[in-house]
């Protein structure tokens, strides 16, 4: 199964769009992609995987007014402040192990920046 089935709700029970977030944890420096139902990706982002880099990343997810899923990858013990500050401000975020993760496991061509951009699993 793919994380990304996870990530993939396009609407709310209210009918609001959802801005889907993969992100690929890493040491110091961590790259986020902001995708809507459409595919199309809004930006990505690159942020410091401390205190003031996640709450930065919180604060431009949260300027899109909608509400927000978020997959991070279970890379070492990099992802637990990512995971518990996006989940302390109210965004709903899924672990991912990048080894059962068909899209990453299987990319010929990876960095952080493909890593991170959510895909149609079924692709």
């Amino acid at each position: 199964m793919g994380v990304f089935r996870c990530v993939r709700p396009t609407e709310t029970q209210g009918g609001e769009n959802v801005i889907s977030v993969g992100i690929d944890a890493a040491k110091n420096n961590c790259v986020a992609t902001l995708k809507r139902d459409t595919r199309d990706i809004l930006e990505q982002i690159t942020f410091s995987n401390n205190t003031d880099g996640i709450m930065e990343l919180v604060r431009h997810i949260k300027t899109y007014g909608e509400e927000s899923v978020a997959v991070v990858e279970s890379t070492g013990n990099y992802w637990i402040r990512i995971h518990d500050t996006l989940e302390a401000n109210g965004i709903n975020t899924l672990l991912a192990n990048p080894v059962k993760t068909k899209v990453i496991a299987e990319a010929r061509l990876k960095d952080d920046k493909i890593d991170c951009a959510p895909r149609n699993p079924y692709d």
